[in-house]
């Protein structure tokens, strides 16, 4: 339907109804798939207590994950702002290479998790072991991004967009380092739901944007559009690293954090991350 949209011109309007389709279908789908499901699980019933914990736990989860919606997206935001549509072209054709790599980490991420849960709740060990294979794995995506955008960069950018989009190779290269802290980041987000108040998200989101206000304004005048890209790389390391030794909930995974952000520079582990993910 969104592909028939952009055939037909369609305004913006279209494109949010489309959108609210498509989250109405699923909801369906998973009614319809749920009535036909052989367990069951008693007749719903009303319950305020269970409500109230739910919004209480859920709450500041969902806020939070606005705040880091808005902080991932701000640079692109501040770079169409002041520094034009031209430069946000050539911006936003680098961002789109690297968040492939931050939406197979997050996957990665999420399909990590219940293995991770149940591990929490049965053993302290096989937990913080799962959780450095994942601190790891992801860590690894991270570093074969940067190497493949800042060897073959200039490459990319010239096969997928053409001479004309040239300048996106160096954007490319710095969001590149950026992606790696925040592909080890997405993992702390784990710990954080299982061992940490969630409303650290929130707190680490608003301090990322308030570094990248804050040096955007300083480096873009002078650096344009890598001026940006190197306040998302500052700002990245604050929220995503930095803070998990500044909070101390969130201290215990500091160590498996930066073991993991190294993994590159310690191949002896590499054999075992692998084993890890076969089992």
């Amino acid at each position: 339907v969104k592909l028939w949209l952009v055939a037909r011109d369609a305004d913006l309007t279209a494109f949010a109804w489309a959108q609210l389709a498509d989250v109405g279908f699923i909801v369906i789908s998973l009614a319809w798939v749920g009535s036909r499901s052989p367990y069951r699980s008693g007749p719903w019933i009303w319950d305020a207590e269970i409500a109230r914990v739910l919004w209480q736990r859920g709450a500041p989860l969902a806020l939070s994950g606005v705040a880091v919606a808005f902080a991932l997206r701000l640079d692109q935001v501040l770079v169409r702002l002041w520094l034009g549509e031209g430069t946000a072209g050539v911006y936003f054709a680098a961002t789109r290479l690297t968040d492939m790599a931050i939406f197979v980490g997050a996957a990665i991420s999420i399909s990590f998790f219940p293995a991770l849960a149940a591990t929490h709740a049965k053993s302290a060990d096989d937990y913080q072991n799962r959780l450095r294979s994942l601190f790891s794995a992801l860590s690894a995506l991270g570093w074969l991004v940067v190497l493949v955008c800042n060897l073959a960069g200039p490459w990319i950018i010239h096969l997928l967009y053409g001479e004309a989009y040239a300048g996106a190779a160096t954007i490319l290269a710095l969001q590149s380092w950026a992606g790696l802290i925040a592909l080890n980041a997405t993992a702390r987000w784990n710990f954080i739901v299982l061992s940490a108040p969630t409303l650290i998200n929130l707190a680490a989101a608003l301090l990322h944007i308030l570094c990248l206000l804050s040096l955007a304004s300083w480096l873009m005048p002078d650096r344009g559009a890598s001026g940006a890209a190197l306040a998302l790389i500052a700002a990245n390391l604050v929220s995503g690293i930095l803070t998990t030794f500044a909070f101390p909930s969130l201290r215990p995974c500091a160590v498996i954090q930066l073991q993991g952000l190294f993994i590159i520079f310690t191949p002896g582990r590499w054999p075992g991350l692998i084993r890890d993910f076969r089992t």
